[in-house]
This record gives structure tokens, C-alpha cells and sequence, in this order.
């Protein structure tokens, strides 16, 4: 008679989803299922699959989750059948017409009722696709919003169940279309697209978003709406955008403002749109909006995709703006503090979009292994990641898990359900998320939280990463973890909180220590947890010790067998035999000590598996390996006899603690002598908590080595001096000391291994050259964002002794902060390299700011003047070598206390507080970039910095600090350097022109030019000469109390730079030399003529050697004859009025004429139209000018004449 099957039973589970009869009457062909066991109707949401997943839209076979039956989705009677057939048909018939918008937002918010985003995807896909795709892109679609789950049979289902509904059709071409109204508006169907993503986006929003506004004229934003999918552009030619796009990442939110120019459609001020960033893409060859398409030129290249949540299209629906947000043309970033959070509340209140749902916005935690035993933990650590291997599978950024799975079935096929678990896990990580970082099962080394996206980093050990700040670097020993065997675990909150509660971080008190000892003395069975050692009565201790003896008397050691010996084989009656030397030396006698580890450490074993004896490989054959044991017991045997009768612990030391005579372990060594000898030798023979019970005593061990026995000889001593522990077995006072000091949670009793290796250290002969004094130490950490506050500030103080855009100080800094190191661009003498000096000192001043090292290039550099290398040298007559730090290993070296790069630190640096050391290069462009920097641009990749050295390993690695930057400078007429390059540069640095400053600052520069050149004079007085007004809205010179001849020349200096700078741009710096090399002439003549001829000379002259004949000349005829005559002559002669064309604008421009009239006159001018009249007027606007006098800058002009002439 068969066994009869337990009957399955309703667990009444399925009563939450029980479904209601609808209108038709007709419950399968409305999606509802029926389940035979429990009787009952019900949606698919109370289903699952095989697998016992929720079940999905594509799921085919349906179970109950109540009674695990499978349920029935359709109906079997053949009548009904029919019924249900004529009800599809039915449908299909009355729903052939095309739909009106009204019916689809309908359908999407009330109708549809799908387990899983499918429906949503595909009917905003084609919306945003002018209603009609391929399926090919629908099922890329499905991928990318399903990452984290496969797309069964690409979407067959679903495709079928919109197509019965009529909401899609299929073409003979296997296109799709959605049957919608085509004369629907375009508002309607970007509301509509929103309707699809808030489905799409439920319980899925990223955790703590970046922010932003993206503002620009309705006309851009009425564009995109009518040319879905919605997207923003940035142009590259604006830095602090692109900096700010750079900080953009797949999920920010994208608030949408329009700007108040015509064409308007909102009348009041306000956020019209909020949208989630679907994806980044640079894109220059795409002409998409207006502007572009009228010039036929790609301005906008960085593009953002936005998925629309939320759209208004009226005034009353705006989201009002707070106060403080930034809204600038353009893409803004969103800081966080009052302005964002009252933002992140309107938006809630008006539209009731919850920007931090409940579901993301908690943390969930994985444990993962930094490497075998934490290996790799160093790195991690300093580089701020955590990353795992599996290297083969390249970078897996927008790759869905479906193909990481079929990689990683092809790669390792027999481990496909361990590695593919892993990755579906290590690929759930999110921004917000805790890291334990673990060392095996039982030890933690590192806790931190996740502070960005995935991240591929080819140049490290562990390629796939996740950017971690790390709050806790300490190690903790936690109760085993036995699922901890892997790399990638996640772990519940309430195991994680377990885990840290029951980390043992501190160290026990002294007082508590000694209340331990007075409970124990009363008290020998207060140790009572797992992971205690049990204790054993004195009976138990004879009986066990009895035994042993008995069998392997300390006389008849040469007698025992290798059967009496070896573990792994069977007794007479075919068991495990359990009665050998070593069996019972580690199992059998564990009131004499634990001892841990594997069966190699008795030297020899019997593999059962294998059928073989493993020996010790110093030895031919087993044989050999154990009659050298027995004789190595023995030898141990006879040193405690002798120890036994003269106390020589050092005499003891030589025989036991001499490793290359013994293939045993030196813990069976121990545990042999506490065995054979009680009472004398301590029970506790691991190094690591011998080590530690020193340390917690406080006893120094640099001169007790590596030698075991002596360590417990000065542990023994600790309890012959106690007034209570002194009158304690040996072996009392080892169970004591492991229970208190050594046991913790979660271990085995029997844990108390240690390994005996001699490892060879490599020698860092890298030494760290700096002096400064070291302030403080610190984590390393990123590069704080600036506030706006402290940006104005900084700002404001370089403004003080600089004249520069303020737009580029911020440009600058944003991309400093943003993780960018900077090449500065511009003429000579911009003040490129003061600028560099003085933002790093400026800004992040409340830790002390950067001191920026300079370093200037030359034609000569190579790798070793930029990373390091071996040098030669000679000691005394010897040849030898040192290492030799390039500028960025020795700038970077200064951030860190030691080599290690383990800890941070503050130096104080020219007599300053300096939070940490930059790096300037100048004159960037002189080195062969790719020869010297080559190998720098893989290094700033993986932070990681490989200077040869003459170690075992060839070089000595050091880490680049988070916060560590390079500012390079370049002159403007160089910078075809940078763009000859690839993009490894570029990558990597910001390109941040500084401009020569305008006409309008005249004043202000001739201030600043005339004020440094005296600082950098010997200290004399001026005053007689030029009297500079300080006052803070002035900034100017006091031309009341100056001399008026010498501020005469001094603005004439001015005015030919200025006009100089038309045909070549130069900086202040170069009007600095001017006016010192004037003052310093002034105080020897009264010929103020003669001292502006001498300062422009010696200083112009050299800056003038590249420009054309025709600037030349044109300069001549300015400052020297009646530059209107000139130009008169030139329109006479029809060969040369457009060569002298540029020159001829750049005299209208000096002239201050309007763009629109230069560009009439230059016209006429090159038609030789320009009449009497004409010259006349021109002649007028220049009355005021005053010719040079002295005639050596005009001589020193005609040489340079002559010599471009000549060329």
C-alpha cells in the first residue's frame, strides 16, 4: 500500500488578495487566478513562481502563496472556455479604435495593475519614441529600468497583454505603436511620460540625490517638450557648468526653470518640472536644439536625459522658488542646507513627490572581503573604496545582471550560483549603504558608508568598486560569522547590530581584572559561555593527564608506532581511532592547554582521503619524517626534566624555541611539556595571545624575540608575584587568562592557533625628506565643497592683490573640489602662478588651508623628475644608488606622517598652518608632456604612486591623498600643446583660462601694478613720486597727492599695453615690470619722458618679438605720427588694405567706437570707400592723443621691423 501525501492546506494567507467579482462577470479574462486548495479568487499578486519570487507580469506558472498549490488562470470547462475566448475577442473588438489621452492616463493610473514596471516602460518608450518603435529598442528599455532583474523571454508576456488590452499594435514589420490619438498635444504627452515614471520611479528614487536646476528660455524648454525624450545640454565651452555637470550622476534630481525672456508661457516665477537623471552622454556632433540647427554647430554637448516626474502647465502649479537657490543660466548644483530642504518640502506639498521615499531612504548592510584575510585592506582603506575581483568581466557600468550572468556562466560555470548570487548582491550597493569590511569569519577591520556609484578601476588589484568613507579602521574580533566564507554577504539590520555589539574593542581594566580574580578564587565555574574553556575538577585533570601517560610513558617515547601516532586512521574496528599521540595530546587533555590549526602540525598525518601519509617535506618518505619526530618528542621531554630540576628558562628557550630543529609546531612542543610535566608550563601556546597577555601586562617584549617559552615563563612570573593568582594551579592560571583576556564571542573553545613562519619584510629605503614640523594627525579624506559664503569670501581676498575674472576664482575651485586638478591658461604675466599660490591658502581655511610646492618644468624633464627613480652616486670610491623623488612623489610624500600612507597630517609649512601639500607645475607646457607625464596620468587614475627604489620588490608605493591636487600653467600661446595631446590629460584636468584684464579696470590695475612693484623693490620711499589710495571701494591712486607728470607717464605706459595687447594679449605682471623699472628710474632722473621711453624698452620690447610687421607699424604710427594718416596712406594703395585690416580695427577699437560703426568703417576702409569726411572725423576723435617723446622704444620697434621683414 503506497504512503499517502500529506494533504496541502490554506493558511488563510490568500485572503489579502482576494479579488472582487468585476462588472462583466467574467473574473480570468480581467487577470484574476483561482486557487483550487483554498477556494478562492484572487489577483497574482498573492502568486509566485518555482522559484518562490514574486510572480510577474511574465511569470507563466503561477503557485499560491498561501498553500503553495498551483493555481489556474484560466478556465478549463470547455463552455467557459469559449466564454472566455468570446470576452478576449469581445474586448479586442470594442477596443480597436484608437484611444484618446484621457483613456490612457487611465489606464496607467487606475486600470493597470501590474506586478513589475513593464506596462509603464513600454508605453512611455514609445511616447517618447513619436508613438511607434522597434522592439528591439521597447526591450532595452525593459533592461535599463530592470536592472536588477532578468527580462524573461524579453517581454514576450507583456507585449501580449498590452496588445489583448489595445493599448499596443503590432506592424508586419515587427514594429510597435501605441494606438493613442495622434492629434494629442504635446503637453499631454510629456504628462503622460510623467504618469509612466512615477510608476516606474515608486520605491526606487536614489538615496540622498544630488540636486539641480536646470534653467534656460522657454523656447529651449518647449523644444525638448516637443522633441522627447526631454533632455538639457550644457555647453563645454562654460567651465563652472561642465564642472557641474561632471558632479551629475544617473538618479539626481533635475528641477526645470524657465527664465522670464519671450517667448514666455508661465507668467509667475517658479519650478514648472522635476525629473531623475536617466543618463549623461557627450554628444558633438548631434545639431538638436534651435540655435544649434540655425548655425548647423554642436554648442550643447554634455546632454542630460531626464525622466519627467512631475510637469505643471499653469501658474497656480508651480513649485515656489526659495530663497538662496542658485539660478543662473544654465545647470546649477543644489548645496545642501535651508534653501534645498525647503525646496525637497514644497515640492511635497504641491505635487506630492516624495523625494526620499521610505524604502530607498533606508540603509541596508553587506558584509564584503577586502581580499583573503583582508589582503588587499591597506589599499582599500587608503584609497577610500571597497572592491572585490572577478577582474575578467571588465567594466560592468549599464551592463544589465542578465548579461553578467551569461559572462559569468561562461567564465566559471561550476560556480555560477555562488559568484552570480554575489554579484546581484554587490551590484544592489547604494549611495548611503553601511560596508563591513571583514578579515575571515571572526575579525573585522573596517566599517564604512558608501558615498557614490559603482566605480570600474582597471589600474587596482580589485577592479569592480564602490567609493566607501570609512568611519571605523580599528579591528574588532565579533562571534564567528559561518556564512562569512565568501566575499559578498548581506546583512540584516539586526544581525549588523548584533555583530556590533558584540565587538570586542576594549580592553579590560585593571579593576575589573582583579574583581575577576576574587570571583574565580571563590568561584572556579564562573567561565560558563560557548566560547569559554571548560573548566575540569582535579579528578578530571589526573584522569585525563592518567591516560595519556599511561600509554606514552616519557620513557618509551622511541617505542610508539606510526600508527600510535598519526591522525586520520581507523582503529581494529574499522573507526575513527581516536587513541593515537596526537589525537589525545589535542583532544583528550585540554585542561593542560587548547591548541589549534591543521594536522601538519604534528609533522605528519594519514590523508584518508588520498589513502596516503602527507610527511613533512624535508624529509624522503615517512619513515624518515617520523623517527625524526620521535626523536624531537623526546628531545622536548628531556629539556623539561632538566628545566624541572635548575629552572633555567633560557637554557629551556634554546632547545624549544629553536624552530629549525623541529618539524612539530612549537604549540605541540608547548602542550607536550604542560602535558608531561603539570604544573610548571603555561596552557595557552599561541603567539598572537601570549603577545597580547604581554601587552595587557604591560611587559616589554622587544628583547624576548620570537621565543615562546620565555613569554610564558614571564606570564608565570606575573602569577607568582599576585597575592591570590600565586596560590593557583598552572593550569588554573591558564584557563583564567584565556577566559578573561583572550575568549571571545562567537569562537570556538578550541581556537588558539597561531602560525610559525619566518617572513622576510622589504626594506623601504624611500626615505620622507621633509622637516616641517607635523601638527596633527588625521584620516585621510575628499576635498570639501565650498559654501557660497566662504566662496564670495575667498574671492573678495584674491581680488585684493589680484585683478581677475571672478568667474574663473570660482571656476577653479569648483572643479578643485569636484575631484579636478587644474591646467591655468593665458597670456604671460596673468597671474597665473600667483593664482595658483593663493587659492589653496585662500580656501579651506578652517583646517589651514594647502601650501602649493612649485616646481618649474624644462625641456629636460622625464618620469624620474616627475615620479622618481634610481640615481647613481658615488660613496667615498664605491659606486652606489639612491632613490630619487620626483615633484609629485615628494609633494604627495608630505601629506602622510610615514611611507605607509596610512595617517594624514598637518605640517607647518613657511611658517604656516598647512593642512596638506599641492603641487604647482610652471610653465607645464616646456616638458615633453607625454614622456614626463605619462606614467602620472595612470597613477592620479588609481591614486596609487609606484616610485622605483632598490627594495626586493623594485619600487615603494605610496598613495595619493583624496585631497591632494595639481595646478599646472601654460601660456596662451602654447596651449596647442594641451590639444595635441590625448585625452588622458584632459581627463584629468580642468582647462581654466585667465584672461588678461579689460579696459574698464584701468584704475584698478594700474593700483595693483604700481603697489607690487614697489613691494618688490628695496624699501625706499615713493611718496614722492605716486601716493596710492587704499580705502576698500577705491583701490586707486591718489592723483591729488602723486606727482602729476610721473601719473602722467604712468598712464601713458597704460595706454600703449593696452593697445599692445590687440595684437597680443599680456598680464599685469608685465605693466608690474614697467612701472618698477620706472620708479627705480624716477629716483635718478626728473625726465619723466625718458624714464617712460627707458620702462617700456627694456620690458615691451622682449614681449614684441613674434607679433607681425603690420602690428609693428601700426604701433609706430600710434604713438609716434598721426596713426589716421597712416591708415589713409594704406587705403590708397588697393594691394594692402586687407593685410592692414585686423590692425586697422584694433586703432577703431582704441578709439572706443561702437562694434556695429568699426565694422561699417572697416567695410569701407577695404573697399577704399572711406571719403575725406570720413578721416576727418576719425582725425577729431584722436586730437587728444599724445605722441611719444623719446624715440628709443620707437628705434627698438624698427629693429623688430626690420628683422620680421627680413624673415
Amino acid at each position: 500500500m503506497s504512503e499517502e501525501k500529506p494533504k496541502r492546506q490554506c493558511k488563510e494567507i490568500c485572503k489579502q488578495y482576494r479579488a472582487e467579482r468585476p462588472n462583466n462577470g467574467n473574473r480570468y479574462s480581467n487577470g484574476q487566478v483561482r486557487c483550487q486548495i483554498c477556494e478562492i479568487y484572487m489577483t497574482k499578486e498573492g502568486c509566485k513562481d518555482k522559484q518562490g519570487n514574486q510572480a510577474t507580469e511574465d511569470t507563466k506558472d503561477l503557485f499560491c502563496k498561501c498553500c503553495n498549490y498551483r493555481v489556474r488562470s484560466k478556465p478549463r470547462n470547455r463552455i467557459y472556455k469559449e466564454k472566455y475566448q468570446e470576452q478576449i475577442d469581445k474586448n479586442n473588438e470594442n477596443d480597436s479604435a484608437p484611444m484618446d489621452i484621457e483613456e490612457l492616463k487611465n489606464f496607467i493610473t487606475a486600470e493597470a495593475r501590474p506586478q513589475a514596471n513593464y506596462q509603464f516602460v513600454i508605453i512611455k518608450t514609445l511616447l517618447e519614441n513619436n508613438f511607434t518603435t522597434t522592439k528591439n529598442i521597447l526591450v532595452d528599455a525593459l533592461k535599463f529600468y530592470n536592472k536588477d532583474i532578468e527580462i524573461y523571454d524579453n517581454g514576450r508576456t507583456v507585449f501580449s497583454v498590452l496588445e489583448e488590452r489595445n493599448i499596443i499594435t503590432k506592424s508586419d514589420d515587427g514594429n510597435y505603436s501605441i494606438n493613442l490619438d495622434y492629434s494629442v498635444s504635446y503637453f499631454d504627452i510629456l504628462e503622460t511620460v510623467s504618469l509612466c515614471n512615477q510608476k516606474i520611479y515608486e520605491n526606487k528614487i536614489k538615496t540622498n540625490p544630488d540636486y539641480f536646476i536646470a534653467l534656460g528660455p522657454w523656447e529651449n524648454w518647449n523644444h525638448t517638450i516637443e522633441h522627447q525624450p526631454l533632455r538639457w545640454g550644457v555647453a563645454d565651452s562654460t567651465p563652472t557648468n561642465t564642472a557641474i555637470y561632471d558632479l551629475a550622476s544617473e538618479g539626481d534630481i533635475v528641477f526645470y526653470y524657465s527664465t522670464k525672456h519671450e517667448p514666455i508661457y508661465f507668467t509667475e516665477s517658479g519650478f514648472f518640472g522635476i525629473g531623475i537623471i536617466r543618463k549623461k552622454e557627450i554628444n558633438k556632433e548631434e545639431k538638436y536644439w534651435p540655435e544649434e540647427r540655425k548655425t548647423n554647430r554642436a554648442y550643447f554637448t554634455h546632454k542630460i536625459y531626464l525622466d519627467t516626474i512631475k510637469f505643471a502647465q499653469s501658474d497656480t502649479d508651480l513649485v515656489p522658488i526659495s530663497t538662496g537657490l542658485p539660478l543662473v543660466k544654465g545647470f546649477n548644483h543644489i548645496t545642501e542646507g535651508p534653501a534645498l530642504n525647503e525646496l525637497i518640502k514644497n515640492t511635497q506639498t504641491k505635487w506630492n513627490v516624495l523625494l526620499q521615499n521610505k524604502s530607498e531612504s533606508s540603509v541596508n548592510y553587506w558584509k564584503i572581503a577586502p581580499g583573503p584575510q583582508a589582503s588587499d585592506w591597506k589599499i582599500q582603506k587608503a584609497l577610500g573604496l571597497v572592491a572585490i575581483g572577478w577582474n575578467e568581466l571588465g567594466d560592468l557600468d549599464g551592463k544589465s545582471f542578465e548579461s553578467i550572468h551569461q559572462k559569468l556562466r561562461e567564465l566559471w560555470p561550476s560556480a555560477i550560483g555562488n559568484t552570480s548570487s554575489q554579484f546581484r548582491d554587490f551590484l544592489s550597493i547604494k549611495k548611503g549603504d553601511i560596508i563591513i569590511a571583514n578579515k575571515g569569519k571572526s575579525h573585522i577591520v573596517g566599517i564604512g558608508r558608501v558615498i557614490g556609484d559603482y566605480q570600474y578601476q582597471p589600474a587596482l588589484k580589485y577592479m569592480h568598486t564602490y567609493p566607501v568613507e570609512w568611519l571605523d579602521t580599528n579591528e574588532y574580533e565579533i562571534p564567528d560569522q559561518p556564512s562569512w566564507f565568501i566575499t559578498v554577504n548581506a546583512v540584516s539590520e539586526e544581525d549588523y547590530k548584533q555583530i556590533m555589539s558584540n565587538k570586542i574593542s576594549s580592553v579590560m581594566s585593571t579593576d575589573e581584572f582583579e574583581t575577576l580574580i576574587k570571583r574565580f578564587n571563590q568561584d572556579r565555574t564562573i567561565f560558563n559561555q560557548p566560547w569559554h574553556w571548560p573548566y575540569y575538577s582535579d579528578h578530571e585533570k589526573i584522569e585525563q593527564r592518567k591516560e595519556f601517560i599511561t600509554k606514552f610513558p616519557s620513557n618509551e617515547i622511541q617505542n610508539i608506532t606510526i600508527e600510535d601516532y598519526a591522525l586520520g586512521l581507523d582503529d581494529e574496528d574499522g573507526d575513527k581511532n581516536r587513541s593515537n599521540f596526537s589525537y589525545m595530546l589535542e583532544q583528550k587533555t585540554r585542561t593542560f592547554g587548547h591548541i589549534g590549526g591543521t594536522a601538519r602540525k604534528f609533522g605528519l598525518f594519514y590523508k584518508r582521503d588520498e589513502g596516503k601519509f602527507w610527511h613533512h617535506p624535508s624529509y624522503q618518505n615517512k619513515e624518515e619524517a617520523f623517527s625524526a619526530i620521535l626523536e624531537q618528542i623526546q628531545r622536548i621531554v628531556n629539556a623539561g626534566r632538566i628545566f624541572v630540576e635548575n629552572h633555567n628558562v633560557q637554557q629551556l628557550s634554546n632547545v624549544i624555541d629553536d624552530t629549525s630543529n623541529f618539524i612539530i609546531h612549537r604549540q605541540i612542543r608547548s602542550k607536550i611539556l604542560a602535558v608531561y610535566f603539570p604544573n610548571t608550563f603555561l596552557g595557552i601556546t599561541s603567539m598572537k595571545h601570549i603577545n597580547n597577555l604581554l601587552n595587557y601586562f604591560k611587559i616589554p617584549q622587544k628583547e624576548l624575540g620570537d621565543n615562546l617559552t620565555q613569554k610564558q615563563f614571564k606570564l608565570i612570573e606575573i602569577k607568582k608575584a599576585h597575592p591570590i593568582m600565586k596560590n593557583w594551579s598552572v593550569e588554573d592560571y591558564s584557563y583564567f587568562l584565556w577566559n578573561t583576556l583572550c575568549a571571545k564571542p562567537g569562537q570556538s573553545n578550541d581556537t588558539d592557533e597561531d602560525t610559525e613562519e619566518n617572513t622576510d619584510t622589504d626594506e623601504n629605503t624611500t626615505i620622507n625628506e621633509s622637516q616641517d614640523e607635523i601638527l596633527e594627525s588625521f584620516d585621510d579624506v575628499s576635498l570639501r565643497k565650498i559654501t557660497s559664503k566662504e566662496m564670495e569670501e575667498g574671492v573678495n581676498k584674491i581680488l585684493e592683490d589680484l585683478i581677475v575674472d571672478p568667474d574663473t576664482i570660482r571656476d577653479i575651485v569648483i572643479n578643485l573640489a569636484s575631484g579636478r586638478h587644474i591646467i591655468l591658461a593665458g597670456p604671460v604675466g596673468t597671474g597665473k602662478t600667483e593664482l595658483a599660490r593663493k587659492i589653496p591658502r585662500v580656501f579651506w581655511t578652517e583646517s589651514g588651508g594647502y601650501y602649493a610646492e612649485e616646481h618649474t618644468a624644462t625641456a629636460d624633464w622625464n618620469t624620474t623628475d616627475v615620479i622618481g627613480g634610481i640615481m647613481p652616486k658615488m660613496v667615498g670610491k664605491n659606486p652606489s644608488y639612491e632613490v630619487q623623488l620626483g615633484c609629485v612623489s615628494e609633494t604627495v610624500l608630505k601629506n602622510w606622517e610615514s611611507e605607509n600612507s596610512i595617517k594624514r597630517v598637518s605640517r607647518m609649512r613657511e611658517n604656516k598652518s598647512s593642512h596638506g601639500t599641492w603641487l604647482i607645475i610652471d610653465e607645464f607646457n616646456r616638458a615633453d608632456i607625454d614622456k614626463a607625464f605619462g606614467q602620472l596620468f595612470t597613477s592620479l587614475e588609481s591614486r596609487q604612486l609606484k616610485v622605483p627604489d632598490t627594495n626586493k620588490r623594485g619600487y615603494s608605493e605610496f598613495i595619493i591623498p583624496k585631497d591632494y591636487r595639481i595646478i599646472g600653467t601654460l601660456n596662451t600661446a602654447d596651449k596647442h600643446y594641451l590639444f595635441h595631446l590625448s585625452d588622458a590629460l584632459k581627463r584629468r584636468f580642468a582647462y581654466v583660462e585667465v584672461n588678461s584684464p579689460e579696459r574698464k579696470d584701468k584704475d584698478h590695475e594700474i593700483y595693483y601694478a604700481i603697489k607690487n612693484a614697489i613691494l618688490q623693490l628695496p624699501k625706499d620711499d615713493y611718496s614722492s613720486l605716486i601716493v596710492l589710495d587704499d580705502s576698500l571701494d577705491k583701490k586707486i591712486i591718489n592723483k591729488e597727492k602723486s606727482n602729476k607728470e610721473f601719473v602722467r607717464v604712468v598712464e601713458k605706459a597704460y595706454d600703449v599695453l593696452d593697445f599692445v595687447r590687440m595684437s597680443k594679449p599680456l598680464g599685469t605682471a608685465i605693466l608690474k615690470s614697467i612701472y618698477q623699472t620706472m620708479l627705480v628710474a624716477a629716483s635718478m632722473s626728473n625726465n619723466f619722458d625718458k624714464v617712460l621711453d627707458f620702462g617700456l624698452r627694456t620690458n615691451l620690447i622682449p614681449q614684441l618679438e613674434n607679433i607681425s610687421s603690420t602690428n609693428i607699424e601700426t604701433i609706430i604710427a600710434v604713438f609716434y605720427t598721426i596713426p589716421v594718416d597712416f591708415f589713409k596712406k594704406i587705403q590708397d594703395d588697393s594691394s594692402n588694405k586687407e593685410k592692414y585690416k585686423d590692425d586697422f580695427a584694433n586703432l577703431l577699437s582704441y578709439m572706443r567706437l561702437s562694434q556695429g560703426h568699426q565694422e561699417q568703417i572697416i567695410q569701407q576702409f577695404v573697399k577704399g570707400q572711406i571719403k575725406k569726411e570720413g578721416w576727418d572725423d576719425l582725425q577729431k576723435r584722436f586730437e587728444d592723443h599724445q605722441p611719444l617723446k623719446e624715440e628709443l622704444f620707437k628705434k627698438s620697434l624698427q629693429s623688430l621691423l626690420k628683422t620680421s621683414t627680413m624673415i
